[in-house]
């Protein structure tokens, strides 16, 4: 076994194979729970973002004939979170209790150091899979816990009336001239969500961040969904639910749901996320399902999803560590 850099933009066509194939039997083995991962995603979080913005760094492991069996990769995160580099390591079931991971682990530690990045975080450790013990064992402590919610489309209630003084306005993309700065500032409604012991700290939202957000989506060949309140009276943005989805895709991935705290109490959330479910069964007939994480004292959200049909299908932790105290081979 060898681990050695990685750059997903020259890699050959039978290392995406490779990957799909550890991805796939990771999900079998720690999340039966949930369907096969499709390959288009897969195959996009190697040629792209995995999970936050920022610059990233990729390490695989090979058996001896030179096969893929795992991966582990570094985000160094962007404003306000440069202290903080999101790290994750996956391992092929088959190959587990050889030393890869820890093997693996390595290289995006020291890489951390050199970068100046002192804060380590794991996110989405399946709390019922092997996982935890093995981030414990290394120096981690639990800083985050998530409910993994998926909705079955075709299962959900009918699209719920807006509350009076309000209408709603969807887009695909791009956020409305007249609306962009309104809806920047609803954004950072999503900072009063529970974060626990969390370093993270959502982005700074403003009218240009959202562009470059936007932007970026597109570039991932993603369709950005939104549906936001706009309260009559100021024709401010109150409140918005945002949507991903992918071409040929059948999961959409839902982003932030979040209402400005002088506008809660009236519904808007639950109006947003049914006429967003409304939205996906017409807009993108290949959508199957919903994907959803919120965090697990959220009780807010996790109402709403459970009249919406959502199910919990696992609970995740993230976990978080000072790259000095990691404990590697």
């Amino acid at each position: 076994m060898i681990v050695e850099s990685f750059d997903p933009h020259a890699a050959p066509e039978a290392d995406y194979d490779a990957h799909y194939r550890l991805r796939a039997a990771t999900t079998a083995a720690d999340a039966p729970q949930f369907p096969p991962p499709p390959r288009a995603m897969m195959d996009a979080l190697l040629r792209e973002q995995p999970s936050w913005p920022g610059r990233y760094q990729f390490w695989v492991a090979r058996s001896g004939e030179g096969e893929l069996i795992g991966l582990s990769w570094l985000g160094e995160l962007e404003s306000p979170n440069e202290q903080l580099a999101a790290i994750c390591v996956n391992v092929h079931p088959a190959h587990r209790d050889r030393g890869i991971g820890s093997a693996l682990l390595a290289p995006p530690v020291r890489a951390a150091e050199l970068a100046g990045r002192p804060r380590l975080l794991t996110p989405c450790v399946n709390e019922a899979s092997p996982g935890p013990a093995w981030v414990r064992h290394r120096g981690f402590q639990q800083a985050y816990r998530h409910h993994v919610q998926l909705l079955e489309l075709g299962t959900q209630p009918a699209p719920s009336a807006v509350a009076a003084g309000y209408r709603l306005e969807t887009w695909t993309g791009s956020a409305p001239d007249e609306l962009l700065e309104s809806y920047a500032a609803a954004r950072r409604a999503i900072d009063d969500a529970p974060h626990h012991q969390m370093s993270y700290r959502s982005p700074r939202w403003t009218g240009s961040k959202v562009r470059d957000h936007e932007a970026t989506r597109r570039e991932a060949g993603l369709a950005h969904l939104v549906v936001a309140a706009v309260h009559e009276a100021t024709g401010a943005v109150a409140g918005h639910t945002i949507v991903n989805i992918r071409e040929g895709v059948p999961t959409a991935q839902q982003d932030d749901t979040a209402v400005l705290a002088a506008h809660r109490g009236h519904g808007l959330g639950l109006a947003m996320k049914t006429a967003m479910l409304a939205r996906l069964t017409a807009e993108y007939p290949q959508a199957e399902r919903v994907h959803t994480a919120n965090a697990s004292d959220n009780e807010a959200m996790l109402r709403i999803n459970r009249a919406l049909g959502f199910e919990t299908r696992a609970i995740h932790l993230n976990f978080e560590a000072d790259t000095t105290s990691v404990s590697l081979p």
